[in-house]
């Protein structure tokens, strides 16, 4: 068993100011340094096939995968159970979009932590250029694509993100976020959430894999793109960014 100590120092994008140090100090093997957790939510049951076909890929898949962590929504309904290499933890959450990255009561300990939709699954080779690729920028989230509205302007990844599980600690911190993202209105705002913190602490926006045909999509009902502006307006107010790329 080794000691594993990564600690990384912060600076604020909008003053300068030094921020929050960072640091990495769980008793883990060396292999865990290498593989990441996914965090999925299981809150509609229109995408139970979905679960089935995804979650039957990610248990094989303990190269790259400590563990899954899914978050279960329907009180009357079962949590699906798929056995294999990586273990599924289930956790009954009462349904809010935060539960995404409010990670704190999963037990995580892996540096990275990668959110992914539930209606798409990353083949092993690509979460793996993902891995490595945030190991190498510890402070960016890593996504597989970036989205733009308002002329491209305002740039964010969503779908499948990965990002240090200390972001998770200054979410759930957030007030702002909390209350925000439990708001009807504001369906589909929690990555961009996600994303906004980041650049503001950090400075740095989303990194890009390029996927290659190794992310697989699945069934998928509704539309956010009128949200998605929405949400970049009301995180760009409160972080006070006012611009994303």
């Amino acid at each position: 068993m080794l000691d594993y100590v990564i600690t990384i120092l912060l600076f604020s994008y909008c003053s300068g100011d030094r921020i929050e140090k960072m640091t990495w100090d769980p008793k883990i093997r060396t292999e865990q340094l290498t593989k990441t957790t996914i965090v999925m939510l299981g809150q509609s049951m229109n995408r139970f096939d979905n679960l089935e076909t995804i979650l039957s890929q990610y248990v094989t898949m303990g190269n790259v995968l400590d563990k899954i962590v899914l978050v279960w929504n329907p009180e009357d309904i079962p949590p699906y159970i798929q056995k294999g290499s990586v273990p599924i933890e289930h956790y009954y959450r009462k349904y809010s979009l935060n539960n995404r990255y409010d990670v704190i009561p999963y037990n995580i300990i892996t540096p990275s932590v990668l959110t992914v939709d539930n209606y798409v699954w990353l083949e092993e080779s690509l979460i793996r250029d993902m891995i490595e690729t945030q190991t190498q920028n510890e402070i960016r989230l890593v996504g597989l694509e970036v989205r733009s509205v308002k002329n491209g302007t305002y740039r964010f990844s969503d779908q499948a993100t990965m990002w240090n599980v200390k972001f998770g600690e200054w979410y759930t911190d957030d007030e702002f976020i909390q209350k925000s993202n439990d708001n009807p209105e504001h369906v589909g705002c929690d990555s961009i959430a996600m994303n906004a913190l980041i650049r503001s602490h950090t400075g740095e926006y989303a990194m890009t894999v390029l996927a290659k045909k190794r992310l697989h999509e699945l069934s998928f009902i509704g539309e956010l793109t009128m949200q998605r502006s929405n949400c970049i307006k009301l995180y760009n107010r409160h972080f006070d960014i006012y611009r994303w790329s």
